[in-house]
């Protein structure tokens, strides 16, 4: 309040704020916002850069871009925001997790009569479960909730998994540092983990994962850690599936089979359907500030984590490395000089990045909501195939929404590559694994031509 005074008097000129300052503050005297990387959504640019110009002045918003590939692609290419409407919040009603937390509140407050509906669902499995574990009971034609529990405390506004790690600070008699979400613990506070919290540097000595506490003390290190993960997917159920004729999301890209030129479209098919993400974080590298070199690696000991959930997946064709070979950019045959050529896992891998980055803008995400698992042989069909889900358990409606945007992400991402000054990839465009000596870029570039032409 003193500093919302401050402004309104003019005794303070400048804010520093997180987005914190999007949205509760109404302070008519700002004239210009200053927004330090894109926010993520439409929306909230608008919203945040709405701080300024609420009176009768004009105002100025500024949109500085970080190196996110999000940003750096609506950097080239502004039409893609300000042509754009708002976009649409995304919720699955349908969740599982989310519909017991919404339920359980609903109880807590009026009891629920018997043959009554929750929305479009018959909650009876659910009031069943919960008088299972104590929470309700049934009597007199009503289900009621018995816990001494509140049980809007475990919805969380932020993520679907409320069990949350406390982190302490054992140099100053344990007192709460930090709050760290569940599925951020295995990366961020692993023994032996550098966390960064307000700029200071802390060193995690004891990870208690069953209590979900960590234990961390103020060191000076001139280093930061980096968490190795490797996932595993598998398809539970295939919900649907189209198969995607030539010219539909690709086209003729020009390839030679049989001895003649034919049509050749490496995209064969768009599915959606449930999936299994199974994670583990087996290693982690130590990263010097400065010169982003290695200095070295440790072992993690923690349990794999599952998570089922929706997914959309592109299947591409068996022949496409042979294809990409006959283009210059395969991993077998076709090149004079086999090290100027690339496999595809590369490419696959290098398209997943930008897909990855591109969707989360479709369906007004943060990057991290969404994750992409490209594979050579899929386990589902054994072929080249790119998985983009939710990283919500059960999902929440991202990839759905996807599915049938190919089209719309294939040449966003086309353009994003083309955009980007680089020579061989860098972290803006194929991700930061690939492109440092070899041919990775333009194989993407291929085989985007070949799906998008």
């Amino acid at each position: 309040r003193a500093i919302e005074q401050g402004i309104k008097t003019r005794r303070v000129l400048c804010v520093v704020s997180t987005n914190a300052l999007e949205l509760g503050i109404d302070i008519g005297s700002l004239q210009v916002a200053v927004l330090t990387g894109y926010p993520g959504t439409i929306a909230s640019t608008w919203q945040q850069g709405g701080r300024a110009g609420r009176g009768l002045e004009t105002s100025v918003v500024v949109l500085v871009g970080s190196s996110a590939p999000l940003d750096q692609f609506l950097m080239t290419h502004p039409s893609y925001f300000f042509d754009a409407s708002p976009e649409e919040g995304i919720v699955n009603p349908d969740n599982i997790a989310i519909l017991a937390g919404h339920l359980k509140c609903a109880l807590h407050e009026l009891p629920m009569p018997d043959e009554e509906k929750f929305g479009p669902h018959a909650p009876e499995a659910l009031l069943e479960h919960f008088a299972s574990e104590s929470i309700a009971r049934r009597t007199g034609g009503k289900t009621y909730w018995t816990s001494d529990a509140y049980p809007a405390e475990a919805v969380s506004l932020r993520t679907a998994t409320p069990q949350n790690f406390i982190v302490h600070d054992t140099g100053a008699g344990e007192r709460v540092l930090a709050e760290i979400d569940f599925d951020s613990a295995q990366v961020m506070i692993h023994e032996h983990a550098i966390y960064i919290h307000q700029g200071r540097t802390y060193y995690v000595d004891k990870l208690d994962w069953d209590r979900r506490r960590a234990y961390v003390r103020e060191i000076k290190a001139d280093y930061y850690t980096d968490a190795i993960s490797k996932s595993d997917l598998v398809v539970l159920h295939e919900d649907q599936k189209e198969a995607i004729e030539p010219g539909q999301a690709g086209g003729e890209a020009g390839g030679e089979a049989g001895g003649g030129q034919v049509p050749f479209n490496p995209l064969l098919a768009r599915s959606h359907g449930e999936v299994k993400v199974s994670t583990t974080v087996p290693k982690f590298k130590k990263v010097k500030f400065e010169t982003h070199e290695s200095i070295g690696y440790g072992d993690i000991h923690l349990p794999e984590m599952e998570l089922q959930t929706e997914a959309v997946w592109w299947t591409l064709s068996a022949e496409t490395d042979a294809w990409l070979a006959r283009q210059g950019e395969g991993s077998g045959g076709g090149g004079a000089n086999t090290s100027d050529t690339t496999n595809l896992g590369e490419a696959l891998q290098g398209l997943a990045w930008l897909i990855h980055n591109i969707a989360a803008f479709y369906v007004m995400s943060d990057p991290r909501d969404i994750a992409a698992h490209p594979m050579i042989r899929s386990l589902h069909d054994g072929l080249p195939t790119i998985y983009l889900y939710d990283r919500v358990p059960g999902g929440i409606g991202l990839s759905r929404r996807v599915f049938g945007l190919e089209r719309q992400i294939m040449r966003a991402a086309s353009e994003m590559l083309e955009a980007c000054p680089c020579e061989h990839g860098c972290p803006t465009c194929i991700g930061p694994s690939l492109g440092a000596e070899g041919f990775a870029k333009r194989a993407v570039a291929t085989l985007l031509r070949g799906i998008t032409s």
